[in-house]
Parts: structure tokens; sequence; C-alpha cells
């Protein structure tokens, strides 16, 4: 059977998860997705919910967000168009169903009722925001205990037994619910949050999740969220969004360990064409400071590929081409600060001096676009954002093709 794949809402993250066999995540797989609070994973589920609903036209997809965590107060309507929690596939059950699950029976029970539901020729995506705001039927019945010997009381002294939800989760919901997924459109969709190893040494990972280690057995993807950088406007305080690094622990497509990052802001989403800009042109450094220099002279016009970048060494190599622009720029920055080392920030205002300037600038490197412009005028062109895409795919299927053994085929 053919795979079929769900967008993200991302070209970059649909490049990342389809694993170089196609766009998306793939429907059949089972994916984990880890990281602390705050660092994209719902955000996440919901763009992936929007895009299959308004890729698919809306007629052969459904969906179930499972929000444990009272989280999802994203306002879907607003940003995607359509109302997420509104059209969950279980509100239509013709018994009334609670909102959410309290544990992961219900959720074992929900999710087979989510597949009883579904139409066969339909898509659809199970997501459970998040595993941690579950418990198990035996901590439900503990606590009813502890409540009725606290009010006679008494000291309620019954052993913990902790790992009931891991046990369950190993011996029933992973093994059952993973072999249905097999054949079906759907994908299993898991949020866990990070908590720290508790004696972990320096040469250990110090970060976990819950649910035990038949959850990494089981699922077909795992990832972890790490937030990068908050994102700020130029001249304020306040932070409306970040910036993600989203690293494979666990993948079955052959591509091991990649890592790819994303722009996303609290009133907008992820930031798809910005999100590819910053991974084109390298517009945030690796600890995600944007680089005002490379943002505000970006090159897009045909043949741009080929042009040099108009990093530090590219302005460099400008000025050296021809000895009196050169002599007249280290003057401009000796008059400036005193310095006549070349820095590009500085090349920058240097090139505005003169009409000629300007035009031997662009001619050296291309007619120049800001980030910002250039990301509002490829929103509002399908073509500019075709080519965007195509650009984007060509990098970064040619930085997997240098991670190549070269080794060749094996057999044949």
């Amino acid at each position: 059977m053919k795979t079929e794949f769900a967008r993200t809402g991302c070209h970059l993250l649909d490049l990342y998860f389809g694993g170089g066999r196609g766009l998306g995540i793939p429907y059949g797989a089972a994916i984990n997705l880890c990281g602390d609070s705050g660092s994209g994973k719902s955000m996440l589920g919901n763009e992936m919910i929007a895009a299959e609903y308004h890729h698919r036209k809306g007629d052969k997809f459904d969906w179930q967000y499972e929000d444990g965590e009272n989280g999802n107060n994203f306002d879907t309507t607003d940003l995607y168009g359509v109302d997420i929690m509104g059209g969950n596939l279980l509100l239509s059950h013709k018994k009334k169903l609670a909102l959410k699950p309290q544990t992961v029976e219900e959720m074992d029970a929900r999710l087979s009722l989510f597949l009883e539901l579904l139409p066969k020729s339909h898509f659809g995506i199970y997501f459970v925001d998040s595993l941690d705001a579950l418990t198990d039927n035996d901590k439900l019945k503990r606590s009813e205990s502890r409540k009725e010997e606290y009010e006679k009381g008494k000291t309620f002294d019954e052993g913990t037994y902790g790992m009931a939800s891991a046990k369950f989760l190993s011996q029933e919901f992973f093994r059952n619910q993973t072999a249905k997924l097999q054949g079906r459109k759907v994908i299993l969709g898991i949020v866990s949050q990070v908590r720290e190893k508790i004696g972990a040494s320096k040469y250990q990972k110090k970060l976990k999740t819950s649910g035990g280690k038949a959850k990494k057995h089981w699922m077909d993807i795992e990832v972890w969220f790490t937030p990068i950088k908050d994102l700020k406007n130029e001249g304020s305080d306040l932070v409306n969004g970040i910036f993600v690094e989203v690293e494979g622990i666990k993948s079955r497509d052959g591509r091991m360990k990649r890592k790819a990052r994303f722009l996303y802001y609290t009133d907008f989403g992820i930031d798809d064409v910005g999100t590819s800009l910053t991974f084109l042109y390298n517009v945030r450094s690796n600890s995600g400071e944007f680089r005002k220099t490379i943002a505000g002279n970006i090159p897009w016009e045909a043949g741009a590929a080929d042009k040099p970048k108009s990093d530090l060494a590219g302005v460099t190599a400008w000025l050296e081409a021809d000895k009196k622009i050169l002599d007249a720029y280290r003057n401009f920055r000796k008059e400036i600060d005193g310095k006549r080392a070349i820095k590009a920030s500085t090349v920058m205002e240097y090139k505005k001096t003169t009409p000629e300037l300007q035009k031997s600038y662009e001619n050296y490197f291309g007619v120049p676009s800001s980030f910002n412009e250039l990301r509002l005028q490829i929103m509002q062109d399908p073509k500019m954002k075709k080519e965007l895409d195509k650009r984007v795919t060509e990098k970064w299927e040619a930085i997997e093709e240098a991670a190549k053994s070269g080794l060749g085929r094996k057999y044949g």
C-alpha cells in the first residue's frame, strides 16, 4: 500500500519528518513529541490537524485532540480557520462521552472508539496531550480509599504502586493499538513532558519521559523539542514566539538523529516561510541570534543561488576586487570608529554612499531584500512560495547527500 503523509504546516518540518520518502509524518505511524512546557509540542499537534484539514479539503479527514492538560487554549478558529477542539470526532458519538480521558485505560478505550468511528477511507490523527496528565485506574481507586480513610480519621499507609500505568502501556496499550494502526491511515501522536533523571551522571542523558521502555520500543518516531531563543519584535521587550530545535532520537526511515529548527509565534502558529528563509540563508546563529547583516541583504532573483553570500567573506572579496573601493572603504570606517579592518555591518553602510557603489554591490551579490520584506512577498505569491520550497528541498537533500557513506550498494 502506498504510504501517505500528513503535512505539518511547515515545509522544512515536512522534509525533516518525511525522511526522504515523502513530505510530512507517515500515516500508520506512532510519534512521540518530547520536551519541556512551551517548546512547541502542542502547537505542532494543532498545526498537523489544521494543515491536514485544509490539505484534505476537510471531507476525508477526522481527528481527536485529547487535551488532558487543559492546555490547548489556542484560538484555532482565528489561527487556522478550524475549531479543532470543537471538531473532535468523539463528540459525534451517540453516547455522551467525557471531553477528555482521565486514565491510560480510558485513553485506550477512546482510541479504539476513534478507530471504530473513523471511516476506513478517511485519514485520521489521534493526538494525546499529554501522556503525563493521565493516571490509571489503580491510582484513582487509591485516591478514593485515601479519602475514605481520612474521613474516618485513619492513616492510609498502603504502599504506592507507581508502575501501574507503565505496565498497562507496556502490556496492552502500545502493543495492541500500534498493531491497529497498521493498514489504517491514522497517526497516533503522543506528547510527553520531560523531567530530570535523578542521579544521572554527567555522561548520561539528564532528562527522561514517562511511559517506560515500552513507549520507546513501540514508537516509530521519537523527537525532542528544545527552545533555542525567545522571539521579539525589534524595539520591544515582549516575547511573541520562540525559535525551536527538534531533534530525532528514533526514526525508522534510515535518517538518524537529524535536527531541524523552526519559528513559531503565539498569534500565528509555525512560520513556514520564515523558517525556510532562516534555513536557506542562515539568518540565525547556532545560539538563535538574529543576524541583522545577513537578514537585511537577502538576494532572491533568478540566479541568486549562484551569487556570493553577503557575509564577511563575501563582502571582503567584493572590496578586494577593486583597490580603489577597498581604500575608500578603509577611509570610510576610519572616520566612523578609527579602525580600518573590514566589518560586514559597516560595508552595508558604505555601499549606500554612492549610486555607483550600490550598483557595483548589486552586480556582485544580486539585488537584496530584507528578511521581513521577502517573507511577506513570498507569503502573498504562490509562485515564490513554490520556488522557496524547491530551494529548501535542494539544500536539505544536498546536505543529506554529503552525509552518505559513499560505499554504494552492498549486494547486487
